[in-house]
């Protein structure tokens, strides 16, 4: 049978699912994705995270709540740094925690660590989640760099014009019209 990891359709999911769903569908794994945000999903995450904190985190919610039964693992990784120089908000870091405290039901959390300042802390992280579905290091560190092959021709694309969804869905092997516009230099006078 095989393993099914779901990934909510929030937060960070526009810029790194390519990534994401390249590295466990190289392992074996079907990924399964929460639908498009509704004012349903929306209810469910304001309903089940009353905390105070902002809108795409209670978001996340209600798109996890959608998942758990359709899913053997949730993947809600720790997202620390994700560029040079900066960090991210610390309930990215946190959200797996959050989760597992708020609905303790639900299916076990991969809880992959990023952070481009700790590299060998994220390769370890990285290799963690993988062997749940193969406990091969080479074969692990082999589809995470197919997986970063993938997100550099996804970079690439968006870079060329194409807006993030219409990447996403070119990646899901959905016909997309492409235009690249051609730059022209822009003069303005003072």
């Amino acid at each position: 049978m095989t393993i099914r990891v779901g990934i909510p359709r929030a937060l960070l999911y526009y810029r790194f699912y390519p990534l994401w769903k390249t590295f466990f569908t190289e392992l074996g794994a079907e990924v399964v994705v929460s639908e498009p945000t509704t004012q349903e999903i929306f209810r469910k995450g304001l309903k089940k995270f009353v905390g105070d904190t902002c809108l795409p985190m209670k978001l996340v919610f209600g798109h996890v709540i959608t998942l758990a039964d359709k899913v053997d693992y949730l993947f809600i990784p720790r997202l620390v740094s994700i560029e040079k120089d900066t960090y991210l908000c610390p309930h990215f870091a946190g959200l797996p925690d959050v989760l597992r405290a708020i609905m303790p039901d639900l299916p076990p959390i991969l809880d992959t660590y990023f952070n481009v300042r700790k590299k060998g802390v994220t390769m370890k992280s990285i290799y963690e989640a993988g062997k749940r579905f193969d406990k091969n290091p080479r074969r692990v560190y082999r589809a995470y760099q197919k997986a970063q092959e993938v997100y550099k021709k996804f970079l690439k694309r968006i870079r060329d014009g194409i807006t993030p969804q219409e990447a996403i869905q070119a990646f899901d092997g959905e016909e997309v019209p492409f235009v690249k516009e051609k730059k022209e230099r822009l003069n303005i006078a003072l």
